[in-house]
C-alpha cells in the first residue's frame, strides 16, 4: 500500500473506553475461534481411525466439516460411504455423544463469535458516523 492512498483515509479517534470495548470483543473472538478450531479438530483428527487403513484414509468435505451434518445418523452414513467402514457397535454411543455435544458447543461458539463480530461492526460504524444507507452499501460489498 502506498502512503498517498492511506493518508487521506479518515480514521476517527476512539475514546479509551471505546478502544477497551473493541479490544475486549476482539480478544473474545480470538479465544472463541481457538476453542472452535480445537473442538472441530478433536473429532476430525479421529475420524480416520474408523477406516480399515487409517494412514491412507481420505476424508470427504462432509467429514472434514462433520459439525454441519444434521445428526449422528448422517455422520455414520458418511463414514460408511467415504471410508468404507462402519463405526463399531460398541463405540457408537460414545461417538454419538461426542459428536452431539461437540456440535452443540461449536454452534454456540459460532453464534457467539458472530454476535461479537456484529457488535464490533456496529461500534466501528458508529465511530465513522455511518448512515444506515452507507452501512447497507458497505455490508453488501464486503
Amino acid at each position: 500500500m502506498k502512503a498517498q492512498y492511506l493518508e487521506p483515509l479518515p480514521i476517527p479517534n476512539a475514546s479509551g473506553p471505546q478502544k477497551a470495548e473493541l479490544i475486549d470483543l476482539a480478544e473474545a473472538i480470538h479465544l472463541g475461534t481457538g476453542k472452535l478450531h480445537d473442538l472441530q479438530q478433536a473429532i476430525t483428527r479421529r475420524i480416520p481411525d474408523l477406516a480399515t487403513d487409517p494412514a491412507n484414509a481420505k476424508l470427504t468435505t462432509k467429514l472434514k466439516e462433520w459439525w454441519n451434518l444434521p445428526n449422528f445418523a448422517a455422520f455414520h452414513k458418511e463414514v460408511e460411504k467415504a471410508l468404507k467402514a462402519k463405526i463399531p457397535l460398541q463405540e457408537r454411543n460414545d461417538w454419538e455423544n461426542w459428536i452431539t455435544t461437540s456440535r452443540a458447543e461449536i454452534h454456540a461458539l459460532t453464534a457467539e463469535i458472530a454476535r461479537a463480530e456484529a457488535e464490533i461492526n456496529a461500534k466501528v460504524y458508529a465511530l465513522f458516523d455511518l448512515t444506515p444507507d452507507e452501512i447497507a452499501l458497505l455490508e453488501a460489498n464486503v
